[in-house]
């Protein structure tokens, strides 16, 4: 009878195991941003029809390359174990600091950014979220900068390899 009891314990353990590691999502892939379907609000006109980012996902780790507002790639490394993830890169007006904490909620991925760039900070918080067939990611973003506050959100669709 214990025996029994422990087995069956043991198995519910697995299966909550399987069922947690299965709620996050992967985001790997190529993400092409289809501007129809998002609300981009004052960026609209700066985000190329073609833009698409790159991510390369493997738990804990997310690395994404965006395209640069002025060409170039812009890459950043982050960790989705609520540990602080530090990103620096030259930009047009000298070096950029970006520090990021990111965690799960459920299925969704938050991430929150403070960038320095000079004298000016921006705080930014993100919610990427998949759906159930893999095939769209929604990136929803709020800003604040020291020319205002403003939200975006993007919806990107997965391009075949």
């Amino acid at each position: 009878m214990m025996t029994t009891l422990c087995r069956a314990a043991g198995l519910l353990a697995l299966a909550a195991c399987a069922t947690w590691a299965q709620d996050k999502p992967n985001f790997t892939g190529d993400w092409k941003l289809n501007k129809a379907k998002s609300d981009l609000g004052m960026m609209a006109d700066r985000i190329p029809e073609d833009f698409v980012i790159k991510v390369d996902h493997k738990e804990p780790e997310l690395k994404i390359i965006n395209p640069g507002m002025r060409g170039g790639n812009q890459e950043s490394k982050i960790t989705t174990d609520g540990k602080e993830s530090v990103t620096k890169r030259q930009g047009p007006m000298g070096e950029v600091t970006a520090r990021s904490v990111a965690r799960w909620e459920g299925e969704a991925l938050t991430v929150k950014t403070n960038i320095e760039m000079g004298n000016n900070t921006m705080d930014q918080s993100e919610r990427w979220t998949l759906a159930k067939d893999g095939r769209t990611l929604t990136i929803e973003r709020r800003s604040s900068t020291p020319m205002g506050d403003f939200e975006i959100k993007q919806v990107l669709e997965k391009q075949e390899p």
